[in-house]
């Protein structure tokens, strides 16, 4: 036993001797009599869903009848990675994927935006400002355009675009047009190298320049080997090519005067692919017999090669072709996107703040960023340093990552770029966008079980929850924040849904991911209250004794106090008709959620209802489910209030939402007219009362009949209690 974990061993006796994992005190819930609420975005509970899926996937019956239960408010699109060489056109003409023209028309059936992110490494600024033209503009020059790509004359109306994914990611030197991550350079045939340091490449991000796409550069990640980490692009000759075929390059365009072929006319042997380092292979495609004369190809306007060589190769022989490649640049796809559709939120993926603000060898990027700021800066903040407390049972410790990352990470991000933009002199907001999160990323193998289970649930439950609240309680501007992802072949991958292949027809798996969202949603997509405007008292607190990794990765274990309830209230009023949606005719609805993130115990809640609300029964449910494994389980049931309160009991490491349809009863209040608040219903009541006369809306002082106008029927009631004194 190291040091570490005998600490840990030592803590969890004491723990147990004091008597720390049980229950301390109950939950109080105190809502106030007239709640200010505000609407969250739908992009607040936006999630990931690849144009690579099958359409079958998409159209299985579990699938669609829970996803839309769910609720989610926008679609990200195309996907990851692959995003950043995406051509849309190209995939339209496949009819059995999620293609763009299912996409938009999925989206529409569900009620939701989308969210998009631009192939950042192909596009033109001509051509990013053109496509956003065809899915926003009315003109009908695009309504044209848009029936025979789509099937649909109407603007898609895509509001929020993110230039490119994960451009500097250590794994990304592959598959972006320019980035930088844990290497450092690019590499050639003996032993040349090209000193490539982000300070560089992320000044090409955001100005644009030519690049050479080729030698190499070390594998570093998910998805990179050695074909694909030469920068050029590389092509097995297929059996039915030919003499003659064609080879389309990944990032165009091309460089007309600037192209070298490599086709290797001996047999490479099997095994070499497998056993070379990334040198040897290299060095073995690019010998000097291999070089093709420039009569020998043909450059097929900026994106292709016709390969004529005059002799034949058969399958086993590559082709590498190496060219020069112009990017315009962040800044200017941003302006041509804006002059397109000046509505349009468009994001960088490359943070300025790292190593372009404030470098001496670049000291216009200021006034550059001040002329084209996002509207956000987009974050991908996959949780980390969960495996040790997931494997040693320390599942509280993993929902107060989520904690961690609003106070250590995302409001200091958030305060340091709106003291960025005041520094320069803009009165641009920059927000945060969290395009990709999850509890962990996991690949085919090698995850817990308990990632795919309740601990998931719970994660996802509380990301969406906290982060949407911060936003609501002005802690941060979040503009966009999406899933991982959503729909996946297996069952250990981190996604929403699992598509199960086999004989049945019922071939969605549904996981507690899915289901927090669904029940995330209930409370979240409706009118949210800041943290402020209701109290939460007596909160039990549990202890945290994993507190992460030090630099050589061993775990941190000591012992701190953490809230063990979450808790989250919305109120949803009567629309036009005078009806509130699921709640049977009543005049309004209060929607809580309670996060339980203590693993050990579980809780007792008291909730408070305001005087002016009448509630007779609510409906709640609960998700709970096995911490070591994927099984979780849903409850349902009804309650009846008592007087002005009604008790709940959450389980251990559970969620549960409240439901409780009201109707309106101000005279209950005794000081319901005491507007001014000095303690009496007269003159200046009266006269405030007036000045809000013809007030609408949701949020109206005066309104005391709840009907969202100030008007005669206030007025009466408050002349009926005129001139009383308020009791308390």
């Amino acid at each position: 036993m190291n040091l570490s974990q005998l600490t840990f061993t030592l803590l969890l006796l004491v723990s147990g001797w004091l008597g720390l994992g049980e229950t301390r005190a109950q939950a109080h819930i105190h809502l106030p009599s007239l709640m200010e609420t505000m609407e969250t975005s739908p992009f607040m509970s936006g999630i990931n869903l690849t144009c690579r899926a099958r359409i079958e996937w998409i159209n299985e019956p579990t699938f669609l009848e829970h996803f839309s239960a769910a609720k989610p408010g926008a679609l990200r699109l195309p996907g990851g990675t692959f995003s950043n060489s995406y051509n849309w056109k190209t995939e339209l003409q496949n009819t059995e994927i999620f293609n763009l023209k299912h996409a938009f028309a999925f989206a529409d059936s569900m009620d939701m935006k989308i969210n998009y992110v631009l192939n950042f490494g192909t596009t033109t600024a001509h051509e990013a400002a053109e496509f956003v033209r065809l899915c926003n503009s009315d003109s009908p020059a695009y309504e044209a355009q848009r029936a025979v790509y789509f099937n649909r004359s109407e603007p898609v109306g895509i509001q929020i675009w993110e230039l490119g994914n994960e451009l500097a990611a250590r794994w990304e030197w592959h598959v972006s047009w320019v980035a930088g991550g844990q290497h450092t350079s690019i590499f050639y045939d003996a032993g040349d190298s090209l000193y490539m340091p982000r300070t560089v490449t992320d000044s090409l991000h955001y100005y644009g320049g030519s690049l050479w796409r080729s030698g190499w550069v070390p594998e570093a990640g998910d998805g990179m080997n050695k074909l694909n980490s030469m920068l050029g692009t590389f092509y097995r000759v297929r059996e039915n090519d030919g003499p003659v075929f064609d080879i389309q390059v990944e990032f165009p365009p091309i460089h007309q005067d600037s192209v070298q072929v490599w086709a290797v006319s001996d047999s490479i042997p099997a095994d070499l692919i497998e056993t070379a380092t990334q040198q040897q292979l290299y060095s073995a495609i690019t010998q000097t017999p291999y070089l093709l004369d420039a009569s020998d190809y043909t450059i097929l306007g900026d994106s292709a090669v016709r390969i004529d060589t005059g002799f034949s190769l058969d399958t086993n022989n590559v082709v590498l072709v190496e060219y020069k490649t112009h990017h315009p640049g962040a800044f200017e796809i941003r302006d041509s996107m804006l002059v397109a559709d000046p509505g349009i939120e468009v994001g960088y993926c490359i943070d300025f703040r790292q190593n372009l603000l404030n470098n001496p060898l670049d000291p216009d990027f200021a006034d550059r960023l001040e002329q084209s700021p996002p509207r956000f800066l987009i974050q991908h903040p996959y949780s980390s340093d969960t495996d040790f407390p997931v494997s040693n049972g320390y599942f509280h410790e993993v929902m107060h990552k989520v904690d961690e990352k609003l106070e250590s990470q995302f409001v200091p991000m958030q305060d340091e770029l709106d003291s960025t933009m005041a520094a320069i002199g803009s009165d641009q907001r920059i927000g945060i966008a969290l395009t990709e999160w999850n509890i962990r990323l996991c690949g085919d193998g090698g995850c817990y079980p308990a990632y795919n289970g309740i601990l998931g649930g719970l994660f996802t439950a509380n990301f969406f929850s906290q982060c949407t609240q911060a936003h609501a309680d002005e802690l941060i501007d979040l503009r966009v924040s999406n899933h991982f992802a959503c729909l996946a072949t297996g069952s250990n991958l981190i996604h929403m849904y699992h598509h199960v292949d086999g004989p049945s027809a019922d071939t969605t798996l549904i996981t507690p991911q899915a289901e927090a969202l669904r029940m995330v949603n209930r409370v979240m997509r409706n009118n949210l209250l800041p943290s402020s405007a209701y109290a939460v008292t007596d909160n039990p607190e549990v202890d945290l004794f994993f507190m992460g990794e030090d630099a050589l990765g061993n775990p941190i274990l000591d012992s701190t106090l953490s809230a063990a309830l979450k808790i989250f209230v919305s109120e949803t009023r009567e629309d036009e008709s005078g009806a509130v949606p699921g709640s049977q005719g009543s005049l309004g609805r209060i929607d809580i959620l309670v996060l339980n993130n203590d693993d050990n115990a579980p809780h007792e809640v008291t909730l408070h209802l305001p005087c002016d609300r009448t509630v007779e029964w609510a409906a709640l449910e609960t998700m709970t489910g096995d911490t070591a494994a994927a099984d979780y389980w849903l409850a349902l049931d009804t309650l009846s209030a008592s007087g002005d309160s009604l008790v709940f009991s959450v389980p251990a490491f559970a969620m549960t939402t409240l439901r409780l349809p009201y109707s309106v009863d101000v005279l209950a209040c005794p000081c319901a007219g005491d507007i001014n608040e000095d303690g009496l219903q007269g003159i200046g009541d009266l006269l405030l009362l007036l000045s809000y006369f013809g007030c609408t809306g949701p949020n109206c002082v005066g309104d005391l009949d709840r009907n969202h106008v100030v008007g005669v029927g206030d007025m009466l009631m408050f002349l009926s209690l005129f001139g009383g004194a308020c009791s308390g």
